[in-house]
């Protein structure tokens, strides 16, 4: 009868153990959580007005640029469509 007992036994020490530790692991949790929130991983943080730079006189550069190049462009198309004598009635 002995043999049948152990079983038993070491079951319910086990459930009682668990059942003591459970109170001190919620409270664990919920300090860890309560402590601050977790900064955001790396490439997921919401961007913030601080972190852009004035680049206006960038974008003036860019813009000019951009408009001679567009001028330009239109020279090409402007030879190209002569070149190609279409007739436009």
């Amino acid at each position: 009868m002995r043999s049948n007992l152990a079983p038993v036994v070491s079951a319910v020490f086990i459930a009682l153990i668990a059942i003591a530790a459970a109170p001190n692991v919620a409270m664990a949790r919920e300090s860890i959580v309560a402590s601050k929130p977790l900064p955001a991983p790396v490439g997921h943080a919401q961007p913030t007005p601080n972190g852009f730079l004035s680049d206006e006189d960038a974008n003036a550069d860019e813009e000019q640029r951009l408009s001679k190049f567009d001028a330009q462009q239109h020279l090409l198309d402007e030879q190209l469509d002569k070149s190609l004598n279409i007739c436009r009635c």
